[in-house]
């Protein structure tokens, strides 16, 4: 690998970063050694990100999920209407760590444009960029948040059709708000690639459909459509692109609400 590789490859911003790991820092340290101008340009990187830091008062959200946990207990998580009885809305799996990485990809950016253009107008949009980033982070968490811990919200558990089955997904459902969220870390692969999950509600025994269950981003939220008089949710593995009418006979799970 020459220069120009190793500055392609990332190794360095992820060095500034503290993302490397044993093996990777020890291999950026030896071109710092081998390069001079490459330490310069690492004391740059690190200039401005404490500078920057200093004056957005920025941090990346890392234990986003635990603060927030800790938080609504805090604010009466004992108080949450829950469908299982004596039991915690489960943390949706690993949905805060998706933050972390927009965050570090517009502070990557920013370092591209320290070695490539200098810190004058670019470094300024990139700045303001990695500072709406952050904001539009932090409001989510709040929203996210505030539908948790709201006394409406509760945490509806959808268990395996199928004998022995280990399947529970998780839905948050909240009549009062309107809003209901499928938590996607909960949901298994679909065993055909040809197929995905479709989520229905069963109101005086027709059944509706609330939504196509995209498997692409596993440790999001969904959400799904609202419907106040749903006496059941049921999800079915349906052919790509879902179907008008479920197919009963491949259902997945189900959960009175």
């Amino acid at each position: 690998m020459d220069k120009q590789q190793f500055l392609a490859s990332g190794l360095l911003e992820q060095y500034v970063l503290g993302l490397t790991d044993q093996k990777e820092s020890v291999e950026v340290e030896k071109w710092l050694r081998k390069h001079p101008d490459l330490q310069k340009e690492v004391d740059a990187m690190h200039e401005a990100l404490e500078q920057y830091s200093l004056a957005q008062g920025i941090k990346p959200p890392s234990g986003l999920r635990s603060k927030i946990m800790r938080d609504i207990e805090a604010n009466g998580t004992d108080q949450l209407l829950q469908v299982e009885p004596q039991t915690a809305p489960p943390a949706p799996g690993r949905r805060w760590t998706s933050y972390i990485w927009p965050v570090a990809a517009s502070i990557a950016l920013l370092f591209t444009l320290i070695r490539n253009n200098g810190l004058g107008h670019d470094l300024r949009s990139a700045k303001a960029e990695l500072a709406q980033t952050q904001y539009d982070c932090e409001e989510e968490a709040r929203r996210f948040q505030a539908f948790l811990g709201h006394s409406a919200t509760k945490t509806v558990t959808l268990p395996g059709v199928a004998e022995g089955s280990s399947v529970a997904v998780v839905v948050y459902w909240n009549p009062e708000q309107k809003l209901a969220f499928v938590d996607m870390s909960t949901l298994p692969t679909p065993p055909n690639p040809q197929k995905q999950f479709q989520i229905w509600a069963d109101v005086e025994g027709e059944m509706i459909n609330l939504g196509l269950l995209r498997r692409g981003e596993p440790d999001t939220l969904q959400p799904i459509a609202f419907l106040r008089n749903a006496e059941s949710l049921n999800i079915t593995l349906e052919p790509l692109g879902g179907s008008p009418h479920p197919h009963v006979q491949d259902l997945l799970a189900s959960k009175s609400i």
